[in-house]
């Protein structure tokens, strides 16, 4: 069994702590686009979350058919159960669950979807020399498809834009990167820029000093961010986050809070107007509330996990 990374764990505790935060902060204030907390969340967790998934993707060897068993387990089983109870819940039509899925639970339909591509394409083109030029063709067509596309039907906009975050995570598990990329001597360089590039961060327009960008520049500007962002937060969890934590707890329970921690969220701030105790509370109930599933054994579909089967027993029952 291989271990686990201990640092990426934390650092996936520490994203969906502050993707409660930012829902806090959104649900919970009125200009929350101009908000100096929530635009530092917003410039990199999401981001930095597909490469997470990118690198902890990657297998070798590939199989096509039990990987995309295991992740449409891990990923649509909880998807469906959720979003149905989401769509009642909130009187969407169940449709929006395939046509609008940015409203119910976006990541995960992303995820899968992002996965399957790039096993699609590991399976036809692992052992070719255009693995990479296919890889990127992709990546860019996607991209380029979007700007086209006014609406964001089946959550297209969202893939097309995580996708390259999902492959700079893949590729780096894939070809061995870790040593050579995740060095300490390029933080210096990346973590002023980070902070520079933050100071005129927005997620919807870009200007600076008076001049407004475009789309094109405002999309690149967004995306240079992200990576700095994802780049700093990593290499910071890499030299100090390699010892199990608090985080570490919500690191391996983190696609459970995802699907619950927002109608928590939502409940909170129409409760209770301090938005710090709201997030505490938030923050808690999620974790709890994974936890629980886990002891029950068989709801743990519901998270994403698999039940547990007891060998001892099963073995008494084929005596």
């Amino acid at each position: 069994m291989k271990q686990r990374l201990l640092y990426l764990d934390n650092l996936k505790g520490f994203l969906i702590i502050l993707v409660i935060l930012g829902h806090c902060i959104e649900y919970g204030t009125e200009s929350f686009d101009e908000n100096t907390l929530f635009k530092i969340i917003y410039s990199f967790h999401m981001p930095l979350f597909f490469m997470i998934s990118g690198y902890l993707s990657y297998k070798e060897p590939l199989n096509w058919i039990s990987s995309v068993k295991r992740r449409g387990y891990q990923l649509l089983v909880p998807y469906v159960l959720w979003g149905v109870g989401i769509c009642l819940w909130h009187k969407y039509p169940l449709l929006d669950m395939i046509v609008d899925p940015g409203k119910i639970l976006w990541f995960i339909w992303c995820l899968f979807y992002i996965c399957l591509i790039t096993y699609t394409i590991e399976v036809f083109f692992r052992n070719s020399r255009y693995f990479l030029l296919v890889l990127i063709l992709t990546m860019m067509l996607l991209m380029g498809a979007s700007f086209m596309i006014k609406d964001n039907l089946f959550g297209y906009k969202n893939i097309a834009y995580e996708f390259q975050y999902f492959i700079a995570g893949y590729l780096l598990k894939r070809y061995h990167l870790d040593d050579t990329v995740l060095n300490k001597k390029y933080i210096k360089l990346a973590a002023p820029v980070f902070v520079i590039l933050l100071l005129f961060w927005h997620r919807n327009d870009i200007e600076i000093i008076g001049y407004q960008f475009n789309r094109v520049l405002s999309f690149a500007y967004i995306m240079l961010t992200a990576y700095m962002g994802c780049y700093v937060i990593t290499m910071l969890f890499k030299e100090f986050g390699e010892r199990k934590s608090f985080l570490t707890s919500f690191g391996t329970s983190s696609l459970g809070i995802y699907l619950v921690q927002l109608d928590i969220v939502r409940f909170g701030v129409r409760q209770c107007d301090n938005l710090f105790v709201v997030f505490i509370l938030s923050t808690i109930v999620s974790l709890l509330f994974v936890k629980l599933v886990r002891a029950s054994n068989y709801l743990r579909p519901i998270i994403g996990e698999r039940i547990k089967i007891n060998k001892s027993k099963a073995i008494e029952k084929n005596e």
